[in-house]
């Protein structure tokens, strides 16, 4: 169990660090650095290095795992060294590399040559060093005292922050011991960097990092740097004060055994004579405990530098739960079985797995034949419980009614069933009662009214059990569509549509009929006839699987309407007015409608210039119609008996009004009866003058007119002479 992450606060404001160092841990780097100078930096285990030593000069460390620095950190170097030497260490922040390193000797791994020189440090960079010896040379800022700094892109000559004391008092730090260097950042708004040295605050740093060393880039490498200057010592640093992981809290239950998993360090020791560990020295032991209570077992754990760190787990140990079972002691074959499981013990809520799969307190179960159940039950701290009882299953009964499934017609019965059972039934019931003669009989006569399925149970009287067969009996109830006696209008189609109702759906049909009126077919459900006498006509519809008759009649009444119109016919001179009059019926529709008043009148007026027939169609309420005809013919010979052909445009020529198609001819003469015109051109006209071309004289003349072929002109009419005055 892991401790709290510690709580700072900057300006006034709560800031809880998000992450430690752990988090942010990846794979580490130990880059080959070039130059003549012994480089050294070896893994010690885990997160512990050796930066230097008796032999090398300088050692290089790098997380191949970039932090973010818009996010806070909180990261603690564990810091041992031997007999006091020089130089020191350096935790540092940069965006070169995983291969980056500055000079060795004594600028800490990091930084550029003591005195400056072609050596370049690290850059861009932020340095948080442990100095334990005065370089005291121009342009380099440092103090006699061990002391800590931040310092900017590898330059000795720039201090963000310090240098400082690592001591408040000044003093050496000692040989040979473990110390905690420990940096803490707070990202923008806040922007703040604090450095403690052995739990005291020595720096702080308020500057936005991210865009005065690092262009805007927050991804930084950091990792530890070292080096001994001139005088050789080893310098060893572990990341993390807090190393001892004693591993997740956990529960079991009673009786059980737990194998422990600690790590972190090189030498554990768990809670010291606990009687329920195996091996309180190794990392591993086995815990058990026959007491179902609550442990906190501490762990102490020494790293590589000697430092020890603790830690703890929470083990809960749960008491194991009992289950009792409640079930049946039998049932029938088919039926359902509820069994019921009651936990006690342990620490609810409790979970339950069946045997069957189902996973609540209560399982319902349909055996067909005698079965054990089982359940385990598992109470809230993983611990658990199985169970079983037994489930007897009473023998299968058997019950077959012999006879199938019936169709009968209406009002008849069905009687000497035969029915088989197994020897252990002694009790019958049959459900519905209607029609059933005796309902506890094996084998009564049935009449049902309608189309039943009847259920004949059988029971075993001392073990409870039943078992049951069915019959449907089919009744062939056939009703057919209600056809209502009907009226009609003259030419009218009638639909007899029949619907059977009731029995197998088979059926075949017989028409018969009186009347003048022929059935379309009459063998169909739905034949038509064509009304014009009427008459009544029979169905006969059977059921060709059960041979029942269902039959029915319909009388059809024809209803005609007479009209009739005046006059029937009439001989008209063209543009006279004929009064028509329609008799008969409610409604009129006169056609065509040509030259008439009204065309829905029953009395119009015609005015037409040639011959026509009218046809007039009348209708009463009932929506029959009746139809009568008006033949108007027009005389299609007229002549006028003056004319003037004087040129004043007025009456100057003689026309022939003839409308017809017939053979023409006209003759003109004079009183001594010479010919001095004639055409047998219908368009033709008489200007006055002769054949010749002179101007015939004022005075009467004679005209003869031939029609040959024209019906409409009477016989006394077709070769006529008419006189005719000639005015100038």
């Amino acid at each position: 169990m892991r401790r709290n992450l510690p709580i700072r606060t900057f300006f006034g404001v709560l800031t809880t660090l998000l992450f430690t160092s752990s988090e942010i841990f990846g794979q580490w780097t130990l880059p080959v650095i070039g130059g003549v100078l012994p480089n050294s930096a070896v893994q010690l285990g885990g997160d512990c290095f050796e930066i230097t030593n008796n032999t090398s000069q300088r050692g290089v460390v790098w997380n191949n795992s970039q932090m973010d620095l818009t996010q806070p950190f909180d990261i603690t170097l564990s810091v041992w060294h031997d007999v006091h030497g020089a130089d020191g260490i350096a935790f540092v922040l940069q965006t070169t590399g995983l291969g980056a390193h500055g000079a060795g000797g004594n600028a800490l791994g990091y930084a550029n040559s003591v005195p400056a020189s072609s050596y370049p440090g690290i850059s861009p960079s932020l340095a948080v060093e442990l100095d334990l010896f005065q370089n005291n040379v121009a342009g380099v800022i440092d103090i006699a005292a061990d002391h800590v700094s931040i310092q900017a892109n590898g330059d000795l000559s720039i201090a963000l922050a310090g240098p400082i004391a690592a001591n408040p008092n000044g003093s050496l730090i000692p040989d040979n011991a473990c110390f905690p260097l420990r940096v803490v950042w707070a990202p923008a708004p806040v922007n703040r960097m604090d450095v403690y040295w052995n739990g005291q605050l020595r720096l702080t740093l308020n500057q936005d990092i991210v865009a005065t060393l690092f262009g805007g880039n927050p991804n930084v490498f950091w990792g530890i740097t070292g080096s001994c200057g001139g005088v050789f010592m080893t310098q060893r640093v572990c990341v993390g004060a807090d190393f001892a992981i004693a591993g997740p809290d956990r529960n079991t239950c009673v009786g059980d055994t737990l194998q422990l998993s600690a790590s972190g360090g090189v030498n554990y020791q768990w809670g010291l004579g606990f009687p329920v560990i195996s091996n309180p020295n190794i990392a591993n032991p086995i815990f058990s405990s026959t007491i179902p209570q609550t442990f906190n077992i501490p762990l102490t754990a020494t790293n590589l530098l000697g430092c020890t760190d603790n830690d703890t787990v929470r083990i809960v140990v749960a008491d194991t739960p009992t289950v009792s079972l409640n079930a049946p002691p039998a049932i029938c074959p088919g039926d359902t079985a509820l069994i019921f499981a009651t936990p006690s013990g342990g620490l609810p809520p409790y979970g339950f797995v069946w045997s069957t799969g189902t996973t609540s307190d209560t399982l319902s179960a349909t055996p067909l034949t005698s079965t054990t159940f089982t359940v385990t039950v598992t109470e809230s701290n993983n611990c658990s419980a199985t169970a079983s009882v037994p489930l007897l299953v009473h023998p299968q009964e058997s019950l077959d009614i012999l006879d199938n499934d019936t169709l009968l017609c209406a009002g008849q019965g069905l009687s000497n069933l035969s029915v088989t059972a197994s020897s252990g039934i002694n009790a019958y019931l049959w459900s519905p009662s209607q029609g059933v003669s005796n309902v506890t009989s094996p084998a009564p006569s049935i009449q049902p009214s309608q189309s039943t399925t009847y259920v004949l149970t059988g029971s075993n009287s001392t073990t409870g059990c039943s078992v049951s067969d069915s019959i449907r009996i089919l009744v062939s109830n056939l009703q057919l569509s209600d056809l209502r006696d009907t009226t009609v209008c003259l030419g009218d189609t009638v639909l007899f549509d029949l619907l059977p109702v009731g029995g197998s759906g088979d059926y075949s049909v017989q028409w018969i009929q009186t009347g003048v009126d022929t059935l379309s077919y009459d063998t169909i459900l739905n034949p038509i006839v064509v009304a014009s006498g009427g008459g009544t006509y029979f169905a006969q519809v059977t059921d060709n699987v059960t041979g029942c008759v269902s039959t029915l009649n319909v009388t059809v009444t024809v209803r005609t309407l007479q009209v009739t119109a005046t006059p029937s016919s009439v001989l008209i001179n063209p543009g006279q007015r004929v009064q028509l009059e329609a008799f008969g019926a409610s409604t009129y529709v006169w056609e065509p409608d040509t030259m008439l008043s009204c065309a829905t009148c029953p009395s119009p007026v015609s005015m037409p210039g040639s011959s026509i027939t009218y046809t007039v169609t009348g209708t009463d309420t009932s929506g029959c119609q009746g139809r009568a005809t008006v033949v108007i013919v027009t005389d299609s010979l007229f002549l006028p008996n003056v004319f003037s052909p004087n040129g004043d445009g007025i009456n100057d020529v003689l026309l022939l009004n003839y409308h017809g198609d017939a053979f023409y001819q006209i003759l003109i003469f004079d009183r001594w009866g010479r010919e001095i015109f004639q055409t047998k051109d219908k368009l033709v006209m008489w200007d006055g003058r002769t054949s010749g071309g002179e101007n015939a004289p004022e005075g009467v003349y004679f005209m003869a007119v031939r029609i040959i072929g024209d019906d409409a002109i009477p016989q006394k009419d077709k070769q006529k002479v008419f006189h005719v005055t000639l005015l100038r």
